[in-house]
């Protein structure tokens, strides 16, 4: 049984009593009770406090050794070893053109991932203790921020190159490790845009002549991509095949891919169902000399008619693919179709890719 208190001489009573059995003060009943529940809130309080102060001092030493230099260079030093990991978070660069994503990093990757030993060193020099950045350096260890405004944020700071390319033909497709850049008009041009110190694969396609080449690219050094002699048709053949898949991400292959445009409008459906039907050959190629508004159309590939004034014409980038359908030597403009929507339209059961891979297998290659 709970005890009152007496407030004046301090003699545990019976709660029953109105009074103290021993001095005869009145029992304050409701101020005692009030107590214990303030008592009981106070215990809670200080449990509280104590489980917080416990779990910030573990979240603060945890971050310490999480956010330590030593930890964050193990982090860096993993991603630059290998390309497949995202190295963007970790990468500074002054250059306000130059967008840090995971994509327009990985050159530098590559460039650790071939040469091994430059990465062991690297990753010994910054972790020293007088470290203190080189200007010459590919990469330099820099602190930018803090992590939650408590623990130093460090990132490898890196250069860029806006490169000239020059080649001994032009205009041509200008392919950066695999992917269609951009079209290049002259035979010296620079490339307009900033690129990561790194290692890239360099290749210039042209209407009849082609250039590869990879490259560390260090320095504001011309970039030079000679042209190859002239292909056997053989040679040209397999040049085409590779080139169509070279900018197709997707899992689907580039001349299936133009089958399925093909199937997206009512006009071109009609012509590549009814040419099969009726034994008119369809070829499949890459487009060497057509034009748009006055500007070759390189890179694309087409599915024509045998007098080749009927074509579809396409270019696969990543996930997109950017056609056009020309008949009587008028074009319509310019679409885009996601490869995404042309697999859920015209690949998605047995049945639908069944179709479209017997009129894949019926195209021909020009000669």
């Amino acid at each position: 049984m709970k005890r009152v208190y007496c407030t004046k001489c301090g003699k545990a009573n019976d709660p029953a009593y109105a009074y103290c059995t021993k001095c005869g003060a009145r029992l304050d009943h409701e101020a005692q009770a009030a107590a214990g529940i303030h008592n009981k809130r106070l215990k809670k309080l200080l449990v509280c406090l104590f489980l917080l102060v416990l779990l910030l001092g573990g979240s603060l030493g945890w971050g310490c050794f999480y956010y330590s230099r030593d930890q964050q260079v193990t982090r860096m030093v993993l991603a630059l070893r290998d390309p497949q990991k995202d190295l963007s978070p970790y990468i500074h660069c002054d250059d306000p053109e130059f967008d840090v994503i995971p994509s327009t990093v990985r050159p530098l990757q590559v460039y650790y991932q071939h040469y091994q030993k430059q990465l062991g060193e690297l990753n010994l020099e910054l972790r020293q203790a007088g470290y203190q950045p080189d200007p010459q350096d590919l990469v330099s260890l820099k602190q930018e921020g803090k992590y939650f405004f408590i623990f130093p944020r460090y990132q490898l700071t890196v250069k860029t190159h806006d490169p000239v390319f020059q080649t001994n033909f032009a205009p041509y497709s200008l392919f950066i490790n695999g992917f269609n850049s951009k079209t290049m008009d002259k035979k010296a041009q620079k490339y307009g845009e900033p690129l990561i110190e790194g290692r890239y694969a360099f290749k210039a396609v042209g209407q009849k002549q082609q250039a590869q080449k990879t490259v560390d690219l260090l320095t504001d050094d011309p970039v030079q991509l000679p042209a190859s002699a002239k292909e056997s048709s053989a040679q040209e053949k397999a040049r085409i095949m590779a080139q169509n898949r070279s900018n197709n991400t997707s899992d689907v292959p580039t001349e299936t891919l133009g089958v399925m445009v093909a199937l997206l409008q009512k006009k071109s459906a009609n012509w590549l169902k009814g040419s099969l039907k009726q034994g008119q050959p369809i070829y499949y190629e890459l487009v060497r000399s057509e034009k748009i508004a006055g500007k070759p159309l390189l890179g694309y590939n087409a599915l024509l008619a045998k007098d080749r004034q009927t074509a579809l014409l396409y270019r696969v980038q990543g996930q997109q693919v950017t056609y056009l359908w020309r008949e009587k030597g008028k074009s319509d403009p310019l679409k885009t179709v996601s490869v995404a929507r042309l697999k859920h339209n015209y690949y998605r059961n047995k049945d639908q890719r069944g179709e479209v891979d017997d009129y894949v297998s019926q195209l021909k290659t020009s000669d």
